[in-house]
Parts: C-alpha cells; structure tokens; sequence
C-alpha cells in the first residue's frame, strides 16, 4: 500500500502531446480543403459514438440461441434466468462469474499506481521474456532498414497526394483525441442507458490513455532517440537522459522511441476487445487501423518503423492490465484504491491538493 499526495497550482493546464516541427515535404503549394478537414474532425467525434451505440447493445455475455418464454423463465438475484423454470441452486450461483462493479468516476486515476506498478512487475516476470525477446528482434531488424525504409516512406508522402492525406488523417486518429472521444461517448451512453459494460470500458479506455501516456514518456526521456523529421544521421542519434531543459525546448531530438501514438491505440483497442470479446471483428479493425496509423507516423517523418513494436507491446499490455484491475483489487479489506482532492488557500496563492491511497 502506498500513499501519494501531489500539491498541483491552479494555473493553466499545458497540453501535453508529441510536438514537432513541420516535415518540409509535407509543405505542399496547394492550401488544406478545409472542408475536408471539418468534416473528418466530425467523423471523429460521430464515428466513436455509433460505434459505442452499436456495442453497448449487446449484453454482458454471448446472447443463448435458444431463450426462455416469458412464463418458464425465472430470474434469480443477478437477474439471469433458467429455461426450465427452476431457480439456480447455490453452486451454480457461486460458479457464476461475478460482474465487475460499476467504476468510480475516479478510478481511471486512482488505479493508475497500480498499473505501473504491475506493468513494472511483468517487465521483470520470466514468463514475458518470450514476448520481449520477439519485441526486441523485431525492432533490431527495423531499425537496421530504418534508413532505407524513411526515404522510400517520405518520398512517397511528398509525391503522393492521396497518400498524405491518407496519412494525416490516420495520425490524428491515433493522437489521443479519438481514444478521449471513444471514452466519452460509451461513458455518457452507458450512464444513459444504464449500461455498466459501456462506463467500464469508457472508464478504461481513459486509464489506459493515461497509463501508457506516463510510461511512454518516461521510456522516450531514457531513449532520447531523434525523430526522423530531426535526425542528424541515417538512423537517428540516442541521447539518453537529456536535460529537462533540452527535453523540454527541442521534442523532437528526443520524442522518436517508442511510439505513443501506437501505444495508445493498441491501448484503447485492448481494452474494447476485452470488454467485448463477443465481438471478433474489434480484434483485426482495431490492429489494421493502428498499423495504418504506423505507417502514417512514418510517412509524415514522426517516427521510425522501429519505433512501432515496443510501442504496439506497451500498449497491449497496458491494455489487458487495465481491462482486468478487477482482478487485483481488495474487496472490503481496506485495499481499494482511493482519491481526494482538497482545496488550499493561503498568502502564496491558491492550488489543490491530489493525494492517492493504494
């Protein structure tokens, strides 16, 4: 159990993102559609919702083919039913999966310690070296083409207009924005509507959103790896551990490794395919739209392939982390994690205090 108590200003909040500078071979003589452009940040917040919609429609479980007529069924406590009309006998309410609570509204922060921490445990845990071991290959044989694969990549994206709009779009699809709108429409739908599932996963999209967020970030400062928009060699430099300052003034000499655009997708789609593993078809949408949003990343001179797989397993495993934090919370022993937020006053100004307890 740990306590964690955060002294926050009340000054402006600063965005926090994957600032670079402009790829001079996304400079294109003709002007943006801005058309174009409103009516995909529509689809952005629409798309999400529908799909939201469509989702939560769907029951905790895979729906029987055979149901029950409304005279034989009888419900028992947790509102299931038997077909034979008699009532569950008390194994068979036992056996039962129990179906996880409704999440507090601050649980996609309080929970976050506890993410971090397990992501760490596994890091160590003998049984994933079989998945770092495959991570690291890949990556070692991306990046020892990365410099073939960037120009061949930029070109194309400076030629192909079709494929710069393709990859501008699929970029901003994987920024962050889509993961917070997803979150929002299933959190709003299910409150509506009384669907837990759907607040669940808008809770854990969140969490994950800012689990992998905190994480990436830390593995980018360690990495100090240049993008390619700012490389000063075929590969780009490694400047591990820069100063706060330069990290700060000059991003992109340090932001490249690994992808938190990738991580946060792959995140977000975890969380959805483990909240509704009736649905196959989230699995193989989700992951081909991440790796357009990969490519996408390396036309625009944003990243190296090879920035892609350490990204893509973060993700993924800070994706099925969240998912099942029902797993590893306490249940009446005290364990639970909990947030409080109290105001201060005083001569050298206002602020608020955040402190943790897990």
């Amino acid at each position: 159990m740990g306590v964690s108590v955060l002294s926050l200003p009340c000054m402006g909040l600063r965005q926090v993102t994957e600032p670079f500078p402009k790829n001079p071979l996304a400079e294109r003589p003709v002007p943006p559609d801005i058309v174009l452009r409103r009516r995909i940040h529509v689809a952005l917040f629409l798309v999400p919702l529908f799909v939201a919609t469509g989702l939560s429609r769907v029951q905790s479980g895979p729906v029987s083919s055979s149901l029950p007529s409304k005279e034989s069924a009888v419900r028992d406590s947790s509102g299931e039913s038997r077909n034979d009309g008699s009532a569950p006998t008390e194994g068979e309410t036992s056996a039962r999966p129990r179906t996880p609570p409704l999440p507090r509204w601050y649980d996609f922060a309080a929970n976050l310690p506890r993410d971090v921490t397990d992501l760490a445990g596994l890091a160590v845990d003998t049984r994933s070296l079989p998945a770092i071991a495959g991570a690291s290959a890949l990556t070692a044989g991306l990046f020892a083409e990365d410099s073939r694969t960037n120009l061949f990549s930029r070109r194309v994206y400076s030629r192909s207009r079709a494929v710069s709009s393709a990859s501008d779009f699929f970029v901003s699809v994987g920024d962050g924005r889509s993961s917070i709108l997803l979150a929002g429409a299933m959190g709003a739908y299910g409150l509506i509507t009384s669907d837990h599932r759907a607040v669940r996963s808008g809770s854990q999209i969140l969490e994950a959103l800012l689990a992998t967020g905190a994480v990436v970030q830390t593995m980018k400062y360690m990495a100090g790896r240049e993008s390619p928009a700012a490389a000063t060699s075929e590969r780009g430099t490694w400047r591990p551990f820069p100063s706060f300052a330069s990290y700060d003034r000059h991003p992109s000499r340090y932001y490249s490794f690994p992808s938190g655009h990738i991580a946060t997708t792959v995140a977000s789609i975890t969380v959805l395919m483990e909240n509704y593993p009736e649905e196959r078809w989230i699995g193989p949408a989700g992951f081909s739209v991440s790796g357009l949003v990969g490519a996408g990343l390396v036309n625009k001179g944003w990243h190296w392939y090879s920035d892609l797989p350490v990204g893509a397993m973060m993700g993924y495993t800070v994706g099925k982390i969240v998912s099942h934090s029902e797993r590893r919370s306490g249940e009446g022993d005290g364990t639970e994690p909990t947030l409080s937020l109290a105001p201060v006053l005083n001569r050298r100004g206002d602020g608020l205090i955040v402190a943790m307890r897990w």
